[in-house]
């Protein structure tokens, strides 16, 4: 986190996948439900992805240090995809009515395309986006923890 006042760089919070070298997991922050963090990770051998949520929301003048994760999902489907830890992907989860679900938007390397996965239990649904067929930029939103006056 970006101490504006002091400018410095400090640490929010310890990631729940903390144990887990970079070298064999990919890890992609994201917002939960418009004020919590979550937190995929996929390790890179078997192409299993566990998510985490946040607990509680995350508010102004929070400093990380009563962060609890706990974890949201995991999706263990073969043949998933290899997500790469790039600008280009972006993930976001749900927990409605239909159960909870996991929807990634990513690039692959070969073909050069850009795909919608959308996991709800054992089941997922592959989508080509036509239009992208080489490198496309997508973003996620997040809201600041701290308020400008």
């Amino acid at each position: 986190m970006l101490d504006f006042s002091k400018e410095t760089l400090k640490m929010f919070c310890i990631l729940p996948c903390k144990a887990k070298k970079s070298s064999t997991h990919t890890r992609i922050l994201s917002i939960y439900k418009g004020d919590r963090f979550s937190v995929m990770e996929q390790c890179k051998r078997t192409r299993e992805i566990e998510i985490w949520v946040t607990k509680n929301k995350i508010g102004n003048g929070d400093d990380g240090d009563d962060v609890v994760w706990i974890k949201f999902m995991t999706v263990s489907i073969p043949n998933f995809p290899l997500v790469l830890n790039h600008y280009s992907t972006s993930y976001f989860v749900d927990d409605n009515i239909y159960g909870k679900s996991f929807v990634l938007c990513c690039p692959t390397k070969k073909p050069k395309q850009a795909w919608v996965y959308i996991v709800r239990g054992d089941l997922y649904k592959k989508i080509k986006i036509d239009e992208v067929v080489c490198k496309f930029e997508s973003s996620v939103f997040v809201p600041s923890l701290i308020t400008i006056p």
